[in-house]
């Protein structure tokens, strides 16, 4: 089984250890690989709010960055953990960056955003 671990935090900190402790027991109780992804080493730009990712398609988005490996890396993995700290009541800002980019124009709502949204 492999496990995807986004990392949205610049350090390694409580964090990265809660993660280490999650996938050791993953790892003893089924065997678990963890593949850790920092989120601070990729390059994600950010949204330009020009919605053409909804309209004509994600391949056709201005941004030329890393959100596909990002996704392909999702797709291949069998699990995926998400982990933010807690800033200002919010998840961290490289995290928030990596949700408008990346997450939001994955999700398969480009109808509902061209008609509500743009």
């Amino acid at each position: 089984m492999k496990i995807l671990v986004i990392m949205g935090r610049p350090r390694k900190g409580n964090l990265y250890q809660a993660g280490e402790e999650l996938c050791t027991y993953l790892q003893q109780d089924c065997g678990a690989e963890c593949e850790y992804l920092w989120l601070k080493d990729a390059n994600l730009l950010p949204c330009k709010g020009c919605c053409v990712c909804f309209l004509t398609g994600e391949d056709k988005c201005p941004n030329s960055d890393d959100a596909p490996l990002i996704e392909q890396k999702i797709l291949e993995a069998d699990g995926v953990i998400f982990a933010s700290p807690v800033y200002g009541m919010n998840v961290s800002g490289l995290f928030k960056n990596y949700i408008d980019c990346s997450v939001t124009s994955s999700t398969g709502h480009g109808s509902l955003a061209k008609r509500h949204f743009c």
